[in-house]
């Protein structure tokens, strides 16, 4: 099953500047965002729901950035919420 994943306007372009000179972490970042639509529990992403949040779980990307997310009142679908550092 196929997960939807709806980003925000502010994860597009964090995730633009961020990704513009490295191709690398682009490729990283598309691979994490497939295997969140395909199984989003899958071990490799290390899912976690954030402390003390409701709402809010991170991914890594790397040892310095995370994506958050948000479930949305559809379990099928994620919110790219955005990226931290």
């Amino acid at each position: 099953m196929q997960y939807k994943i709806v980003s925000t306007n502010k994860f597009n372009k964090r995730g633009k500047r961020l990704l513009k000179n490295d191709d690398r972490l682009s490729l990283k970042l598309k691979g994490c965002l497939k295997l969140i639509s395909e199984n989003p529990q899958h071990p490799s992403l290390r899912l976690h729901k954030l402390y003390n949040s409701n709402y809010y779980s991170g991914v890594s990307l790397t040892m310095q950035i995370r994506i958050l997310i948000k479930f949305e009142g559809d379990p099928n679908i994620f919110n790219g919420h955005r990226f931290s550092r």
